[in-house]
């Protein structure tokens, strides 16, 4: 297998699997309810009926050369270290994490992602995995000295991305290190706040409207300003991580 590409030069061509496919659906077959609160529990019950196709198995070649460079990338920054995961999913990123850091407490919403995620071999037999909301990590009672979600926060209503920061940095000791981030994918038609909405479909036939944002470079640097001094971006084809340092 080639190399990984160089993953800190900013005009990195990468391009890596989506998440979610994105089909064409007819608005008669999607309710458009873009009220954020109730958009977040179809996001959960989508993901939910999703978590059995979410396992990141039979990938291409190139595919997968571009998420273990993601994942040396992340491991590097976060080697070593205590790591609270949000929105884990099936654990995919978890495993990564696993192999470098010393341990990972990874949490996520849908208990369903969460019975993957345990199917996964964790041969440090460092990792917890916990059903929690991401809006609600007090109930921790620790702090970490890391912190990582990928593919969350494009799923944050605006109204929340402040609560949602709040609540996650609580549980993160000062100096801690962390790493998120997100595709450049989003949707359209946006609510009277500012979401965008994408309408999906699984294979059973069911249709799904969820909240679908790309927070832009100046945006991410003042919801984080409280919180770092200084925020690393890294820009790629279809992705793209933020990395920072918590102040003291």
């Amino acid at each position: 297998m080639p190399g990984p590409p160089p993953i800190t030069s900013s005009s990195n061509e990468v391009s890596t699997v989506q998440r979610s496919q994105v089909f064409a659906v007819g608005d008669e077959n999607v309710e458009h309810d873009d009220d954020p609160q109730c958009s977040e529990l179809r996001m959960l019950e989508y993901y939910r009926a999703r978590a059995p196709l979410l396992r990141y198995e039979n990938l291409s070649p190139e595919t997968t050369r571009v998420l273990e460079a993601y994942g040396e990338y992340i491991g590097r920054k976060l080697a070593g270290r205590s790591v609270l995961e949000v929105a884990c999913g099936t654990g995919f990123w978890t495993q990564m994490l696993a192999q470098h850091a010393r341990e990972v407490v990874a949490t996520d919403a849908a208990p369903e992602m969460l019975t993957f995620a345990r199917a996964r071999s964790y041969p440090g037999s460092n990792v917890q995995l916990s059903l929690r909301d991401a809006y609600s990590l007090d109930s921790l009672q620790r702090v970490f000295d890391g912190g990582f979600h990928f593919q969350w926060i494009s799923h944050v209503p605006r109204s929340r991305l402040s609560d949602f920061f709040q609540v996650f940095h609580e549980r993160l000791a000062p100096g801690a290190i962390v790493v998120f981030g997100d595709n450049k994918d989003q949707g359209d038609q946006p609510d009277a706040e500012g979401n965008l909405y994408q309408d999906r479909a699984l294979p059973d036939g069911s249709r799904h409207r969820v909240i679908k944002n790309w927070p832009r470079i100046e945006e991410l640097r003042n919801l984080l300003s409280p919180y770092s001094e200084r925020v690393e971006i890294e820009q790629f084809e279809k992705d793209w991580f933020v990395c920072y340092t918590l102040r003291k």
